[in-house]
C-alpha cells in the first residue's frame, strides 16, 4: 500500500515539469499525500482503539462499494 501511494503522490513530481525550485517537487509531492492521507483518516476514532478504521475510515466510507480492492482493481480503474 505504501509503495502505491508513493507511486501515485510521487510520480508525476519525479517526472519534472515545468520550472520549480529546488526542492519544490518534494514539497508539492509531500503536500499532495499529506492531503490524501487526510482525506482517508477518520478523526472521530480514537487511534488506540481501532487504528484500522481511524486509519482507513474515510476512504471505507467513501468508497462502500469496493471492500475488496487492491492494486488488480486500481490498475484496472486507470485503463
Amino acid at each position: 500500500m505504501a509503495t502505491m501511494l508513493a507511486f501515485k503522490h510521487l510520480g508525476p513530481f519525479a517526472a519534472g515539469g515545468g520550472a520549480c525550485p529546488e526542492g519544490c517537487l518534494e514539497r508539492k509531492a509531500f503536500a499532495r499525500a499529506a492531503r490524501f492521507l487526510e482525506a482517508n483518516l477518520d478523526a472521530g476514532i480514537d487511534p488506540c482503539q481501532d487504528f484500522y478504521s481511524f486509519a482507513c475510515g474515510g476512504w471505507l466510507r467513501r468508497h462502500e462499494d469496493k471492500l475488496t480492492y487492491g492494486t488488480i482493481a486500481a490498475n484496472y480503474e486507470q485503463n
